[in-house]
């Protein structure tokens, strides 16, 4: 039995090992402390203690402070709304309202004018694009939003399209990120 366990790798339970609280463990003896599982639980794939390139999934580079304050490109709300207006049009012209339809071209163009003002080369700001349509049926509608931001960096800018079936309300808010 001693040559069996000569050869055999010994593993961590049964080797005798100091560990950090003082404690040493005998050979042979199973390993019977608790170990953290604060990494799993969090939904890390990364055992604990191992190095990652600093980016959620652990595979672009690990990039440098910037300390930018100030943003390079501001958000210029004229030429976020004029671009939003010719997307709608272009976009709706023909369209008639269809309840079964909406929700995917609801998503469609809040998509479709994200990417287009991702175009302008808004770098360091963070789109946020919200798109409402509703069939036009006589009513009245109001839309209102409220946001907590930096004045001097952030702002938003806001569309609205009609035709006979249907009415669109569109905003891209662009919220500077340090």
């Amino acid at each position: 039995m001693a040559t069996k366990l000569e050869n055999e790798a010994p593993s961590r339970s049964s080797m005798s090992s100091h560990t950090g609280s003082g404690l040493r463990l005998a050979v042979g003896q199973p390993d019977t402390r608790r170990h953290s599982n604060a990494s799993a639980r969090r939904g890390s794939s990364q055992p604990p203690g191992s190095k990652t390139s600093g980016t959620a999934s652990g595979t672009g580079p690990k990039l440098e402070n910037s300390y930018k304050m100030t943003p390079d490109v501001r958000f210029n709300s004229s030429r976020v709304k004029a671009l939003m207006l010719q997307t709608l049009e272009a976009r709706l012209e023909a369209v008639q309202y269809c309840p079964t339809t909406v929700k995917s071209l609801t998503k469609e163009l809040s998509d479709t004018i994200k990417n287009h003002v991702k175009t302008l080369g808004f770098s360091r700001h963070k789109l946020i694009s919200n798109v409402i349509i509703g069939p036009v049926t006589g009513q009245g509608v109001r839309v209102a939003s409220r946001c907590v931001w930096d004045d001097k960096h952030d702002d938003f800018a806001s569309a609205s399209y009609q035709n006979e079936s249907l009415f669109v309300v569109a905003s891209v808010y662009g919220v500077y990120c340090e």
